[in-house]
């Protein structure tokens, strides 16, 4: 980044340029970054991701969340994590199809119990992932995008209620 200083005294104008360059104090936690400087370092813990036929789910034992990721529209909400021993994991009564699979634990709840989600995101497709330091940041944009893992380096964007897969920086 350049900057010039300007000085006018009079009929008389001095200026002088200087190259600055800005370093951000905090680093991103995967490659590809955006341009802009995370708020601060990555929170790391225990996390775990899910695929679904529609969507995601994103378990972080730090914050409490279960945050569900739909594929329809982009949106993204997130829940506490409310499931605790001596909770059942999953219900019975509800079986599956062939190839499909019933959340289970937290993620199982929060499909099971709160409105739209178990339709929205329909049967899990795959067992969940546990991530053991699993890493969450924010960027210090005024409508901050924070970030998470998925699954083979994904990592997921969420801002305001809509999410996206981070793809990294166009190549200059």
């Amino acid at each position: 980044m350049r900057w010039v200083l300007m000085v006018r005294a009079g009929d008389t104008r001095t200026s002088a340029e200087v190259a600055v360059t800005l370093t951000c104090p905090f680093t991103w936690f995967f490659p590809d970054p955006p341009s802009d400087c995370p708020a601060g370092a990555a929170e790391a813990g225990a996390m775990a991701v899910q695929r679904f036929e529609r969507g995601w789910m994103v378990w972080s034992e730090r914050r409490g969340t279960v945050d569900v990721l739909f594929d329809e529209g982009g949106r993204w909400s997130a829940y506490s994590d409310a499931w605790a021993a001596p909770t059942p994991e999953s219900d019975p009564s509800l079986i599956p199809p062939a190839g499909r699979r019933q959340p289970v634990r937290g993620f199982g709840r929060v499909w099971r119990d709160e409105p739209g989600v178990r339709d929205g995101l329909g049967w899990a497709t795959a067992p969940e992932v546990g991530i053991a330091e699993g890493r969450y940041q924010c960027d210090t944009n005024p409508q901050p995008v924070c970030y998470v893992p998925g699954l083979d380096g994904a990592v997921f964007a969420l801002q305001r209620g809509t999410w996206w897969t981070w793809e990294g920086l166009p190549s200059p």
